[in-house]
């Protein structure tokens, strides 16, 4: 059954990602992966640093992976994805509707009916769509998401901001401590007590996140970015490795954005509605904290199982049992790699004292990395897991079961 594709489109500003070899896997199905791969930085190797000593605790070499896995990790700009996404929609055939809003308020989730408002100088114009399947890719503040539950998402902060920044690679070539981390052209992570520092490479600009605590008391939540000076950033990296002040310090208008982290809604949510008019995917449906760079993956996992679902439809009339197994695939999987983040983001954030010692002694040992190793995508088991998925057969498994 062929489908006629409307996007409602409204776009974001971000920073930079990375996307592990099971999201580029998609790109790669849906001929994306060509056309972004010039956008796109192929990483090396993922190091592991101490945040006090600079030592090298672990480094996972990713130059294999692509022969592994058929595809490797890359890290591209947010819009330069969305740009070669809707490139690809627009050459398939989709309509496109730009500068759209859509509330709650103007869902019908009973008679698949959706109002938007067209956004512009003049103000808005309202006008009516009706569809058989409306999918909100909308976001962790998703209007779908809150229509479907007859609520705004529950709102808890995490007790963690992260600080963005974008720094010129060739100011950061230009100075001799800094070079080796142009070089390497990997993720380079230090591991800190309560937080954490990720910094990577996407052609002439090199990205710096700092993971730090903050309160997880609603009433000092705050929404959306805020600017924050230097000197706030440097206080909060007292201590930490001297050439991380340097790399801040070439922040060109002296600042950063700062966003704060809520806690993911609970899985427990259904992602389709009970008239199988409306289902939500990525992270309007599975917001991922951050600490295996895996919301991104996720999303194109969740939204090439429905894709593959949809395509064995016949007729509107198999929409239930399509929606019914994409919440059967996806939300076991994405629940474990929920799970998965958030241990991951507690060895990287482990306080001095013992269980940082038993964490980095197993990190430095000469041993290869197995079962429950510290940097779970270096645990053969979990990394062949993560980064093997294939939504493909994945669909043709579970269809031909339930027949």
């Amino acid at each position: 059954m062929g489908h006629l594709l409307t996007l409602l489109f409204c776009s974001t500003p971000g920073y930079g990602i990375q996307l592990h070899s099971n999201g580029v896997r998609v790109l790669q199905d849906i001929g994306v992966y060509e056309r972004l791969l010039p956008r796109a930085t192929k990483c090396r190797s993922i190091v592991l640093r101490a945040y006090d000593t600079d030592r090298v605790m672990h480094k996972q070499d990713l130059s294999e992976l692509e022969s592994k896995y058929g595809a490797p990790v890359l890290t591209v700009h947010r819009a330069h994805l969305r740009e070669c996404l809707y490139e690809a929609a627009v050459t398939a055939g989709a309509q496109i509707q730009m500068g759209t809003d859509i509330a709650a308020s103007s869902i019908d989730m009973v008679n698949g009916l959706v109002t938007p408002c067209e956004t512009g100088e003049d103000g808005g114009s309202s006008y009516d769509i009706e569809a058989d399947l409306f999918i909100g890719a909308d976001g962790i503040g998703s209007a779908v998401r809150a229509a479907m539950i007859g609520r705004e998402t529950d709102i808890n902060p995490h007790g963690q901001v992260v600080n963005r920044m974008a720094v010129d690679k060739s100011a950061v070539q230009a100075i001799p401590s800094l070079r080796q981390f142009v070089d390497e052209s990997g993720i380079c992570l230090w591991m800190g007590p309560s937080g954490h520092v990720v910094l990577y490479t996407l052609h002439g600009t090199m990205y710096i996140a700092y993971v730090q605590p903050w309160s997880s008391s609603l009433q000092d939540a705050f929404f959306g970015p805020q600017k924050v000076g230097l000197a706030d950033l440097a206080l909060a990296l007292q201590g930490w490795d001297p050439r991380l002040h340097t790399l801040i310090g070439l922040s060109p208008d002296g600042n950063c954005e700062r966003r704060m982290l809520f806690e993911p809604p609970s899985h427990e949510i259904s992602w389709v509605n009970d008239e199988n008019k409306f289902c939500i995917v990525g992270d309007a449906a599975h917001p991922i904290l951050p600490y295996l760079s895996q919301g991104a993956a996720q999303g194109l996992e969740s939204i090439s199982v429905l894709s593959y679902l949809l395509g064995k439809a016949k007729s509107s009339d198999d929409f239930p049992k399509c929606l019914s197994l994409y919440q059967h695939i996806r939300k076991e999987r994405v629940g474990h790699v929920s799970r998965a983040s958030r241990k991951s983001g507690r060895l990287w954030q482990s306080a001095d004292g013992a269980v940082r010692q038993e964490r980095d002694q197993e990190l430095l040992s000469s041993e290869a990395p197995t079962v429950g190793h510290p940097n779970l995508l270096a645990d053969p088991f979990f990394q062949c897991w993560l980064w093997e998925f294939d939504a493909r057969n994945a669909v043709d498994k579970v269809w031909q079961a339930d027949k």
